[in-house]
């Protein structure tokens, strides 16, 4: 058994969104075909609690084509400093500014999977703030900087923005 976080959209509410847990059947494993049954069990247990949830499993993993273009490994922002494009997880990754060292911008044309396993990241020390496109952010609000960049990234693709709006879990 796995628990998991999911987000249901609450219009109408004073929040954007809630956090929500599901508990359900873990099948372990890395190959695609055991993430692809964890997200079906997991999507199965959701709709049993709420049967009107109109799903989107948004990673790479997702069964649904929109959710694999809406994970951070695709999504692309504009990045200025390289003037091209380059997938949030690259930019996110990019702009942590350690104890040692950062932001560290050379990663920003790497593939996602590349900058999030760039070695610099795990040996300069603690965390200390994010510098992207010559503003500093905090780490406070925890997922501050991050949805913000998403959010811009998802702003600046219409189609995207309008095809997530079909879906609220």
């Amino acid at each position: 058994m796995a628990i998991r976080m999911y987000f249901k959209s609450t219009p109408g509410s004073s929040s954007v969104y809630a956090e929500k847990f599901c508990e359900f059947l873990y099948h372990n494993g890395y190959a695609l075909s055991q993430k692809r049954k964890n997200i079906s069990e997991l999507h199965r247990k959701i709709l049993l609690d709420e049967p009107e949830s109109k799903i989107l499993e948004i990673s790479t993993k997702s069964p649904n084509p929109l959710g694999v273009r809406l994970s951070a490994f695709n999504l692309r922002i504009f990045n200025s400093y390289i003037d091209s494009y380059v997938t949030v997880e690259s930019a996110f990754q990019s702009s942590k500014v350690f104890e040692f060292g950062g932001p560290f911008r050379n990663i920003l044309p790497a593939g996602a999977k590349e900058a999030k396993q760039d070695q610099r990241l795990k040996t300069f020390g603690n965390l200390c703030s994010f510098e992207y496109e010559n503003a500093k952010w905090p780490l406070e609000p925890k997922t501050f900087f991050y949805d913000w960049l998403y959010m811009s990234a998802l702003l600046n693709q219409p189609e995207l923005s309008e095809a997530i709006l079909k879906y609220d879990t």
